[in-house]
C-alpha cells in the first residue's frame, strides 16, 4: 500500500506521517541553526577587522565626523585588550583599519610585535591617510613585516588632494611613504605592500595619469574606488575615466556588485558576518562594517563576553540566516543600505 491508499484508508483527522515530518523539520531546523552556531573557538573565522583606533586628524566633507558625529564613539583600543583578544583565539589575518588613523593609536608598535609573536598576519587595507607616521613605526612596519597599507590618496597635487582631504597634505604623505620604502630597501623587505587608494571625484579625475606616476615611482599598486556619495562632486568624464580606471559604476553598490560576481574582488560587506567581522576600539562586535551606533546588533563586547560568545549571538545568527535564504530582514539589517543589493542581486546565493 502506498502513502496515498494508506491514508485515504486510514480515519486519522491529519496525516499518518506528520510525526515524521514534525521530526524531520525539526531536525533539518536543527542542523540549520547549528551550520550558524560556532561550537568551539576552533571554528570561529580566522580573520577579523579590528579598528584601533576610531581617531582621525582629518575632517573629508562626507566622512561621518562631518555629516553625523554621533554614529560612531571615538577612543583608542588598549594593547592589553588586544593582546588578550589574541591570546584567547587563534587568528590567521588581522586587517587593522575601519573608522579612524591607525597611527594615531599611541600602543600600534605594541599590537605590530605582538601580532608579529602570535605570527598572525596584520593588514590595514581598510585605509590610512598616512598624514603622520613616527620613525620607529615606519622601521617597525617592515622589520616585522606588516603585510600591506592602502594608503588613501585621491589625488596627485596638494592643491587637488586637499580638497577632500581637509587638513591632510600630499607632500606629507609622500614623503611617509618614502620612509616605509627607505626602510624596505634598507632590510631588503618586500613589505609592506603599499597601495595608493584614489577615491574618484569630478575635481580629481584630471589627476589620474598623474597618480599612475606617482605611483610607479613610489613602488605603489594603484587602484580606483567610487564615491560613497555619487552626488558629491561626481565623475563628469565617466566614458574617459571608465578607459582610464576599468571603474564602470559609479554607484558604489553597483560597482561592488559587479566586482565580486566577476570575481574581481572577493569581498562584499554582509559576507563579513562569515569572513572578517569587525571589532571596534571598545571591544564591540559590529559583525559587518555597515553598523554603528545608531543601527547595530545589541551590544556584544569580546573584551567582556569573549569571541565565541558574541559571534554566537541570536541576532548574528538570524541575520545570516536571513541573508543566506533571502528572508525578511529585522534589525539592524532591516535599515541597512546595502541588503535591498543583496536580495537584488542574489548575493546570498554566493555566501
Amino acid at each position: 500500500m502506498n502513502r496515498r491508499e494508506f491514508i485515504k484508508n486510514t480515519t486519522l483527522g491529519a496525516c499518518a506521517f506528520c510525526l515524521g515530518c514534525n521530526d524531520f523539520l525539526a531536525a533539518k531546523e536543527g542542523i540549520e541553526k547549528n551550520s550558524f552556531i560556532y561550537k568551539n573557538k576552533s571554528e570561529l573565522p580566522k580573520n577579523i577587522d579590528i579598528d584601533p583606533c576610531s581617531i582621525c586628524q582629518l575632517k573629508c566633507p562626507e566622512c561621518w565626523r562631518v555629516t553625523n558625529p554621533n554614529e560612531y564613539s571615538l577612543g583608542v583600543m588598549e594593547f592589553k585588550n588586544f593582546k588578550k583578544l589574541l591570546d584567547d583565539n587563534k587568528f590567521e589575518h588581522i586587517d587593522l583599519s575601519a573608522r579612524g588613523e591607525i597611527f594615531l593609536n599611541p600602543e600600534l608598535g605594541e599590537f605590530i610585535k605582538y601580532s608579529k609573536e602570535k605570527d598572525v598576519l596584520l593588514t590595514a587595507h581598510g585605509g590610512v591617510n598616512g598624514n603622520y607616521i613616527p620613525d620607529e613605526i615606519a622601521e617597525l612596519l617592515v622589520k616585522k613585516e606588516f603585510q600591506g597599507l592602502s594608503f588613501s590618496i585621491d589625488g596627485a597635487t596638494n592643491d587637488v588632494y586637499k580638497i577632500y582631504r581637509v587638513g591632510g597634505n600630499i607632500d606629507r604623505v609622500f614623503e611617509n611613504i618614502r620612509k616605509i620604502n627607505f626602510y624596505k630597501k634598507k632590510y631588503r623587505s618586500d613589505f609592506p605592500q603599499l597601495t595608493y587608494k584614489f577615491i574618484l571625484f569630478g575635481h580629481n579625475e584630471h589627476e589620474i595619469p598623474l597618480a599612475k606616476e606617482l605611483a610607479k615611482d613610489l613602488d605603489m599598486q594603484i587602484i580606483f574606488r567610487v564615491n560613497y556619495n555619487p552626488n558629491y562632486s561626481p565623475v563628469i568624464n565617466k566614458k574617459k575615466v571608465f578607459e582610464q580606471t576599468g571603474v564602470q559604476y559609479f554607484d558604489p553598490y553597483e560597482q561592488f556588485v559587479a566586482d565580486y560576481k566577476s570575481g574581481k574582488d572577493s569581498w562584499f560587506y554582509c559576507i563579513s558576518l562569515w569572513k572578517n567581522p569587525l571589532i571596534l576600539f571598545d571591544g564591540t562586535l559590529c559583525g559587518c562594517c555597515m553598523a554603528n551606533n545608531l543601527n547595530s546588533f545589541s551590544k556584544l563586547n569580546v573584551f567582556e563576553i569573549g569571541f565565541l560568545n558574541a559571534m554566537n549571538d541570536p541576532k548574528i545568527v538570524r541575520a545570516k540566516k536571513n541573508i543566506k535564504y533571502g528572508l525578511k530582514p529585522k534589525s539592524p539589517c532591516d535599515k541597512c543600505s546595502v541588503y535591498p543589493f543583496v536580495e537584488k542581486h542574489k548575493i546570498k546565493s554566493i555566501i
